[in-house]
């Protein structure tokens, strides 16, 4: 996670997360640990906007997120592998782009990747 320190003094606490379709880990250690890292956070620093974003790959956490008072916004479709989570809703939009890359990245269906959400 980085903080980053806006000039009008805003702090932001950015995080990027990944976590793989077979662990090799126990998943609910890593979502406590997750959950434990983002509440010491939020008492350090008890203003700051929290972005948290990645693939989660089903990984279940909408009953620590809804505890942690974070929203969460899902970027494909119906499918949960990626995740923005916020907790200040009303600064964060995400945004659906048609990607003018060819890749290889393919969604929970199989089925290429033509489009991307970015979150800000």
């Amino acid at each position: 996670m980085a903080k980053i320190t806006r000039s009008s003094a805003q702090i932001y606490v950015v995080g990027l997360l990944y976590h793989p379709p077979k662990p090799i880990y126990d998943s609910s250690d890593f979502v406590t640990r997750l959950f434990n890292d983002i509440e010491e956070l939020s008492c350090q620093y008890p203003q700051a906007v929290l972005y948290i974003t990645g693939n989660f790959n089903k990984l279940d956490i909408t009953r620590q997120s809804n505890n942690a008072g974070l929203t969460q916004t899902v970027t494909h479709g119906r499918h949960t592998p990626d995740l923005f989570l916020t907790n200040r809703e009303d600064l964060a939009s995400c945004t659906v782009v048609k990607s003018c890359l060819n890749t290889d990245q393919k969604n929970t269906d199989g089925k290429k990747l033509r489009y991307f959400v970015f979150c800000f």
